[in-house]
């Protein structure tokens, strides 16, 4: 078990360090030449990606924010952020999916490619730690998404 503890805290400490350095990289590419830089742009990802949580998802999630930011045009975007998607889940999208290919020609065709998966996977490895430093059985997500004593 503090294996897993020590895995999610390094893991929640790199993804806090994240989330302070990729602002101020995206502030300093701030000009002109940036905002015409990119045509057509596709953001995958989990919930993260999606929007999920947001007030005004079309306007607030940070695949919207990047798709203004570079002043695409509506038509060259598409954000295939799906809530709960795991890294597994994704690999099977692009892979082996019905829709495979059109996520391979999207990506392929796309002059902006954002990647945003794996925050489930560490959130279940915080969940689970937490649950087993306070002695909780965590029901598995699919079944139940809470906890049982």
């Amino acid at each position: 078990m503090k294996k897993i503890e020590k895995i999610a805290f390094i893991l929640l400490i790199i993804s806090l360090l994240w989330s302070i350095i990729l602002p101020s990289v995206t502030k300093a590419d701030e000009t002109n030449e940036s905002k015409s830089r990119y045509t057509s742009y596709v953001a995958i990802g989990d919930s993260i990606a999606a929007g999920y949580g947001l007030e005004n998802i079309s306007k607030d999630s940070y695949a919207q924010i990047v798709k203004f930011h570079y002043n695409i045009d509506e038509n060259n975007f598409s954000n295939k952020g799906v809530v709960g998607a795991t890294c597994e889940d994704y690999y099977h999208f692009i892979t082996d999916s019905e829709d495979a290919e059109t996520y391979r020609n999207l990506i392929k065709n796309a002059d902006l490619v954002t990647v945003s998966v794996g925050s489930n996977e560490i959130l279940g490895l915080i969940v689970k730690a937490i649950a087993d430093g306070a002695g909780v059985d965590v029901v598995d997500a699919e079944e139940n998404a809470i906890p049982t004593l």
